[in-house]
């Protein structure tokens, strides 16, 4: 990650990346890569709709933390930041519905394969 980016926002996009769930109450935590990485092919597309672009997936947890560091940023009279960060918002809002149109083409394409 480039030397540019303040250590504290490297952390949180860090946290982002690698974020995790718990799969059960109590149970262990688990990264979504992983979970990925070991899932059987029926359960595949759900997995990957969830982590990716589901209300606690990827895009939706980085949107949120973009938006708020936009408001942030408002609030303290970097407007030029908040601008910025609110276009990378709308970017990325339009990259979780192009991920979601991949992840429908995944689910068609792995449920004829498994026939």
């Amino acid at each position: 990650m480039s030397s540019t980016v303040p250590r504290a926002q490297r952390r949180m996009l860090e946290e982002v990346r690698t974020s995790s769930v718990s799969p059960g109450v109590g149970g262990p935590t688990v990264c979504w890569s992983d979970r990925l990485a070991a899932a059987r092919p029926e359960e595949f597309d759900e997995l990957f709709s969830s982590a990716v672009t589901g209300d606690s997936g990827a895009v939706a947890g980085l949107h949120q933390m973009l938006e708020t560091a936009s408001e942030w940023c408002r609030a303290h009279g970097a407007r030029g930041s908040a601008a910025e960060l609110d276009v990378l918002a709308g970017r990325l809002a339009d990259l979780g519905e192009e991920l979601h149109l991949v992840g429908e083409g995944m689910s068609h394409e792995i449920r004829s394969g498994s026939h």
